[in-house]
Formats: structure tokens, C-alpha cells, sequence
């Protein structure tokens, strides 16, 4: 019952409550789902849910919209900010705390496939019969007489480049119903609807998403094939955008659009000026005409140092471990696959419990760097709980890690579109991000060997990551000022 009030509750914020429910949509139904499937999950809680580096990321960022809109003067906005805020905290737990095997993250995925495919199918359908004023298509002007019209969805999907960014992050996570030696299967359940996400992308005209998508197939190349075909991969996809005009007739470039780098350097102008906890919480544009096409800049001029420095740090606990897991693989005879493994699943069935013991002789309690191992760390309670694998799904260690593996793909294709895109704290990203805790609780429960980095040692990532972020964006500001 939990996961399906999770998938409903999803669906609704995709879909708004209007089209969902009709004429019961001002009675705010999607809070009484939420706080539903919350009661329901409370007994499914695991014991170690609130201890996850995670959940310390959201409660501090919780907390900088708070402080952030208090301190600027905004004290009944305040509370608003916080409520607001609140959806992202509830996706996370609920996610994390269903998704117990690979059937539960495929139908979080087939959730948010079946959504974007009805608004890409109204945003077409649309097009075709010149329903130029239909609310799933956005009139942008980008010359004098001369406008394109961008697909869109509703709610929280009612910006082309929000649309965009959830397509493209969706885009690997189809590949969780990809089949060894299944072609027929793997072209009707994976081919074909990321044909169709692709098309959708095509019609939201987001330069972002496409360079987005070109970075998610040259890391998912690279991977499988090998760095020199990966970068030529990627430069035939680029040039084919240009030849489809898949810009909808922008240029595509640093500064193309609405002065971003413009936009940039007043972000940055408001990280000086309010260095801790930022400008407020959502309020970018009431200092600048535009917000500045980056969540990075958007994130620390809103929330502050302090307050980006926790959504850095969830997206370095989510990373990190996805990346540790996926490159750990090791095949049957212990040597290391590394990190090809994204996109196939050409693995040999092995024993459970001969390729447990065999792993196991293979990694320390704990290692050279202070980073312990996730068995103890889950035996003792730390991050994830004492939960037991009482699951039946039969899912042996090579697929866990391919699932890691695309995992960080999807990651990869929200942070690559956020360079570009205003979307720091949304919906989308605490799906994933629990989707991918999902990943390394079910390798926890089965015994897979892989290291958790200790919650100081994540922290002092994350700043160093921090400081990174923003000093990149004040080199390319320098750049461009030269």
C-alpha cells in the first residue's frame, strides 16, 4: 500500500492534481496523499533512515530555507518556504523507504515514463492541430515577430527546461528493463520509449538538455567502447542536434540565451553580500531580471554557503556511493571489471553464496583511507539499519551494480543540465537520489562488499567540492571577462 500511495503521489506532482483529479483538485488531495503514504510507511521506516548523510543533507538544507528567508526579513514567508520545501523531504523517505528491490525502482521509473509520455503525446498532439495556446506548449519569443513554441508539462514539470531535465536524467534509468539476449523485448521496453523521450527533448528546443544527453551517451561510451570512439560518438550527436536544429533556432553556447553570464556574475555579487544563508530562498529574481540559467550560482546565492554546502554534500553521498559500488564489481575469477558495466548486463549467473565468500576474502573490515566496510556499517546500524534481505527477488551482484552504474548516468544527466538550468532543489533530484540510496541498501542486504565513506570524510568532500564548483564558475566569469 505504501508503494502504491509513493507511485500516485509521484504521478500526481507530475501530472498536477487537476488532470489526475478533476474538480476535487482545490481541495489539495496531493497533501493528503503525502501525508497518507507517509502514516502508511512509518511501520517500513528503516532503522537507520534518519542517520543516512542524506537525510543529514535535506535537514540542513531545510533548515538554510528557513534561516535564509528569516534573515532577510522575510518572517511570514518563512514557514511558506519550509512547506514548499517539504514535498522534496517526504519523495526521499517514501522512495527510499519502498524501493526495496529492482521491480520497485522499475516501477518508479515506469511512473515517470508514463508521465512524460502523456505530455510529450499532448505537446505533439497539440503541435499537429496548431493548438498554439494549449497549456502544454510555451510561446518564446526569440527575435522581433519570430517565436518558437517549446513543449512543456504542468505543475512542477511547467517550465521547457524542467521538462527536459527530467527526461534526460529518465533516459538511463529506462535501461533498468534491459534483458541479456532479449533484442525484441529490450527494443520494445528500452528502444522505443527512449526514442520517444529523445523526440520530447527534441520539442522542449533545451539547449542544456541536449549537451546534457551528449555528456550522459559519451560517459555511458567511454565506459563500454573506449574514450576515442566515446568523444567521436559524442561529436557525431552534437553535430546531428545542429542538423535537426534542435535549439529551435538559438544559438547554442555559453552565453546564448537571456545574458546568463550576466546573470552569473550578479549571483555571485549576492554570494559576497550574503555569504551564509543567501538572498532567501527562491527569491534570485527579485535582484535580477532573470535567474541565472545555473543551479549552482542559484543554489549559493539563495541559501548561502552553508546552505549549498548540504546540497552539495547530497549529491556527493549519492554519487560517491554509486560510484564505489559500480567500480568494485569483480567478475567470478576476483579481477576487476571496473567500470563498464552501465549499459549490459553480459554477466555469468554465479553462485550467491560462493561469490559472497569469495568477495569477501578480497576486502578489510576497514580500509587504508579510514572507510568502512558497508557490512559492518549496516550490521551496526550506521546509515542504512539493521534491515534484513527478506525479499525473494532473485538478482545476483553484477545486475546490483549495473544498476548502480545507471544510476550515476541519471545523475549525471541532471548535474550536466543543471550547469545550464535554474533546478537546484527539485522534485526529480530526491526521486533519484533516493532511487540510488535504493541501489546501495539492496547491496547492503545481500552482503555485497563495497565501502561507505564515514560522514566526516563525506563532509570534507563535499566542501572541497563546495569551493570547486564556485571557483570554476568565477575562472569562466574571469575568462570571459579577458
Amino acid at each position: 500500500m505504501g508503494l502504491f500511495l509513493t507511485l500516485l503521489y509521484i504521478l500526481t506532482a507530475y501530472l498536477s492534481p487537476a488532470t489526475l483529479f478533476g474538480a476535487l483538485a482545490p481541495y489539495h488531495l496531493e497533501l493528503v496523499l503525502a501525508v497518507v503514504a507517509l502514516l502508511f510507511s512509518i511501520p517500513s521506516f528503516p532503522p537507520g533512515l534518519f542517520r543516512q548523510p542524506q537525510m543529514l543533507a535535506i535537514a540542513g538544507m531545510l533548515m538554510a530555507v528557513f534561516v535564509s528567508l528569516l534573515l532577510t526579513g522575510w518572517f511570514r514567508s518563512a514557514p511558506n518556504g519550509v512547506w514548499n520545501f517539504l514535498p522534496d523531504v517526504f519523495v526521499y523517505i517514501l522512495v527510499v523507504t519502498h524501493c526495496k528491490t529492482k521491480k520497485h525502482l522499475q516501477m518508479v521509473v515506469l511512473t515517470l515514463f508514463f508521465a512524460s509520455a502523456y505530455v510529450i503525446l499532448r505537446g505533439t498532439m497539440a503541435l499537429y492541430a496548431n493548438e498554439l495556446t494549449s497549456p502544454f506548449l510555451f510561446n518564446q519569443g526569440i527575435g522581433e515577430d519570430v517565436h518558437i513554441y517549446r513543449l512543456r508539462g504542468l505543475s512542477i514539470i511547467g517550465d521547457p527546461n524542467d521538462f527536459s531535465q527530467v527526461l534526460v536524467s529518465l533516459i538511463p534509468c529506462l535501461f533498468l528493463f534491459w534483458e541479456r539476449e532479449r533484442n525484441f523485448r529490450n527494443l520494445v521496453f528500452v528502444g522505443l520509449p527512449v526514442l520517444w523521450l529523445i523526440y520530447g527533448m527534441y520539442l522542449t528546443h533545451s539547449r542544456g538538455a541536449i549537451i546534457a544527453l551528449i555528456a550522459v551517451i559519451v560517459v555511458a561510451a567511454y565506459r563500454l567502447i573506449g574514450p576515442f570512439v566515446a568523444a567521436a560518438i559524442g561529436t557525431c550527436t552534437f553535430a546531428i542536434s545542429i542538423a535537426l536544429n534542435w535549439s529551435g533556432g538559438r544559438q547554442i553556447s555559453v552565453e546564448a540565451g537571456a545574458d546568463r553570464m550576466d546573470a552569473w556574475a550578479t549571483g555571485l555579487e549576492l554570494i559576497k553580500q550574503h555569504p551564509f544563508f543567501g538572498v532567501g530562498f527562491t527569491r534570485f529574481t527579485e535582484y535580477n531580471q532573470i535567474t541565472a540559467h545555473n543551479s549552482i550560482v542559484v543554489c549559493a546565492a539563495e541559501l548561502g554557503f552553508i546552505g549549498f554546502f548540504f546540497w552539495v554534500l547530497f549529491l556527493v553521498t549519492n554519487l560517491r556511493n554509486g560510484l564505489v559500488l559500480e567500480k568494485m564489481q569483480l567478475n567470478p575469477q576476483g579481477s576487476a571489471r571496473g567500470m563498464k558495466s552501465a549499459f549490459s548486463d553480459s554477466y555469468q549467473y554465479v553462485d550467491k553464496h560462493k561469490s559472497i565468500q569469495k568477495m569477501k576474502t578480497l576486502e578489510p573490515a576497514i580500509d587504508v583511507r579510514g572507510e568502512e566496510s558497508a557490512e559492518r556499517r549496516f550490521r551496526s546500524g550506521v546509515y542504512t539499519g539493521n534491515v534484513p534481505n527478506t525479499n525473494k527477488e532473485q538478482i545476483n551482484e553484477f545486475e546490483i551494480r549495473r544498476l548502480a552504474g545507471l544510476m550515476v548516468l541519471c545523475l549525471i544527466g541532471f548535474l550536466v543540465a543543471g550547469w545550464f538550468l535554474s533546478r537546484a532543489y527539485v522534485m526529480w533530484l530526491f526521486i533519484f537520489g533516493g532511487m540510488m540510496q535504493a541501489v546501495v541498501q539492496m547491496a547492503i542486504s545481500r552482503d555485497i562488499p563495497f565501502s561507505l565513506a564515514s560522514l566526516p570524510r563525506l563532509m570534507k568532500l563535499s566542501l572541497i567540492a563546495s569551493i570547486t564548483l564556485l571557483l570554476l564558475v568565477y575562472i569562466i566569469l574571469r575568462l570571459r571577462n579577458l
